[in-house]
């Protein structure tokens, strides 16, 4: 007798578990993208602002909501961003 390894035609398709991915999260990596980038102030200020915040949010959902290392990950490019152009305008002022 032949049994089917894999499920059948009418089967189900596989449920994603873990949440919804927070808005503020991918808010926070992408301004600190764009601060390390084009907008040095903005969008290093914007990014651990909206970090912080999302990783309370995450930590508050109790498993609702992920994007754990999206907040991370935006918080410290934010902070690297800000030191790159700290250094860059220091070295800049320094030239002169």
């Amino acid at each position: 007798m032949w049994t089917p390894n894999q499920p059948g035609a009418f089967s189900a398709p596989p449920v994603a578990t873990g949440g919804q991915t927070n808005t503020l999260a991918i808010v926070s990596l992408v301004s600190g993208i764009l601060g390390c980038l084009c907008i040095p102030a903005l969008g290093s200020l914007a990014g651990v602002i909206t970090g912080f915040i999302a990783l309370s949010q995450i930590n508050g959902s109790n498993g609702a909501q992920k994007g754990r290392e999206l907040a991370i990950g935006g918080i410290v490019t934010s902070f690297l961003s800000c030191l790159g152009w700290g250094l860059y305008f220091a070295i800049a002022a320094l030239g002169r």
